[in-house]
């Protein structure tokens, strides 16, 4: 450092005005923080705000946080506070983003966490609760982790009705599945199927596929589906698959008061307000599907054995694995006889 000093220049007055010129440049103009100083200092900043929250809140005290949730937010959030002993619950505003997408803005949905302080004791589990659905009561969840995915599913599905609200995903195999929101049992897949040519007298309409029909190749394939687009005139056509779930069989009406509220959110934007959509389908029914049996696997996971009753055809048995209910494990027509019934292997 000296061999450098002496390089610059030998007059001692001189070296000592340089050092006063750069420790000057260096207060005025500083070195930007490293990303790790500045992740340390947000980190500081945001354990000092959350235990300012708890000092002045008493046992029983909410803080409530309206957020967009980002991943970020949401971790620091579930980092802090179920560990403090403090219950999360995180709730959907549907309000405050109804009217951003009336208006056809894109709106990330808006969240409000309450989170409620309780006595810190030993062997504490974390209460952490969501309410997504305004119609809902609010579900615990077993962990962090499940939250985060609850949040992020929710999230990613409304940058997906965004771009079906504003733009044509004609020839793009999209599908939305819908899930009940107790038990988080998959209860629809939908199917987008758009039209190349957007003049069609039938703007948008839904197609329900009567239960145990979804694999044939009009409604499982995508050119099936486009062909079934074509007949149906639509210039957006929503396919509807039925899952597999307990209690009786869903009638036309039910799925259709069901399905309502949601198939508008993937409307075309041009689609006029208060518009009539209309729910089609192939004959009365929506399919008979008889249970034989019922087991579980601990490599598949649940399965079933089903009756399958075509109109004006010999009756179908199925094993379809309820953790992937598209694909048809076994496939086998029964032809009755006089005395015995004949099973005819159609396919594994």
């Amino acid at each position: 450092m000296q061999d450098f000093n002496l390089d610059l220049t030998k007059n001692e007055e001189q070296r000592q005005f340089l050092l006063k010129v750069m420790e000057e440049h260096q207060r005025k103009y500083p070195m930007p923080e490293s990303p790790q100083c500045l992740r340390n200092r947000y980190s500081c900043v945001r354990l000092c705000a959350f235990q300012e929250v708890s000092r002045v809140l008493r046992v029983g005290g909410r803080f409530v946080c309206v957020s967009l949730l980002q991943e970020h937010i949401l971790q620091h959030i579930l980092e802090w506070f179920p560990k403090n002993g403090w219950m999360v619950r995180v709730c959907r505003c549907e309000e405050a983003e109804k009217s951003q997408f009336e208006a056809g803005h894109f709106s990330l949905p808006v969240f409000v966490v309450v989170c409620t302080k309780f006595k810190k004791m030993p062997n504490f589990k974390p209460v952490l609760e969501v309410q997504l659905d305004g119609d809902s009561s609010p579900q615990r969840v077993q962990c962090a982790q499940e939250l985060l995915e609850r949040v992020k599913e929710l999230q990613q599905y409304a940058l997906l009705r965004h771009t079906m609200h504003t733009k044509s995903v004609a020839g793009e195999a999209t599908n939305v599945q819908l899930c009940d929101p107790a038990s988080g049992a998959a209860r629809y897949t939908l199917h987008v199927v758009d039209s190349k040519q957007s003049s069609r007298p039938l703007k948008f309409a839904v197609f329900i596929v009567p239960l145990g029909r979804e694999r044939e190749w009009l409604f499982g394939s995508v050119q099936g589906r486009e062909q079934l687009s074509e007949s149906a005139g639509a210039a957006r056509l929503l396919v509807a698959h039925l899952h597999r779930c307990d209690g009786p069989p869903r009638t036309l009406h039910q799925i259709q008061d069901e399905l309502s509220p949601k198939v508008m959110e993937l409307a075309p934007q041009r689609l006029p307000a208060r518009t009539k959509v209309p729910f089609l389908s192939v004959g009365e029914g929506m399919g008979q599907v008889q249970e034989v049996s019922r087991g579980h696997s601990g490599h598949s996971g649940t399965f079933v054995v089903e009756d399958i009753h075509p109109p004006d055809a010999p009756p179908i048995r199925r094993l379809v694995f309820l953790d992937n209910q598209g694909i048809v494990q076994s496939e086998a027509r029964i032809l009755p006889g006089e005395s015995w019934v004949y099973v005819v292997l159609l396919r594994t």
